[in-house]
């Protein structure tokens, strides 16, 4: 079980120079590294050679796509979570 930040809005705490998410993301093992995805956040995927890398990635990912859909007026696309069953679920702290 993985103590770490991932992927998943189950928490918003906004303060009054930023917002902190709670998400959670799934990691899945590859040949070459990681691939992983923001579970409740379409289209927010990214990839790393080890898994620290790939969770440093998709937490800039997930920012990125935050402040896309903020910077736009629009609301964030939430959706249920999809977890593939061979991916291992961790979670994550984001500033945004």
């Amino acid at each position: 079980m993985i103590t770490e930040p991932v992927f998943e809005k189950i928490e918003q705490t906004t303060y009054s120079d930023h917002s902190r998410y709670e998400c959670r993301a799934v990691l899945i093992k590859e040949d070459d590294g990681y691939s992983v995805y923001a579970s409740r956040l379409p289209g927010v995927h990214s990839q790393g050679g080890s898994r620290k890398e790939a969770i440093a990635n998709i937490s800039e990912a997930f920012v990125a796509a935050i402040e896309s859909y903020t910077s736009m007026s629009r609301d964030i696309p939430w959706r249920d979570a999809d977890v593939d069953a061979s991916g291992e679920e961790v979670w994550i702290l984001v500033d945004v």
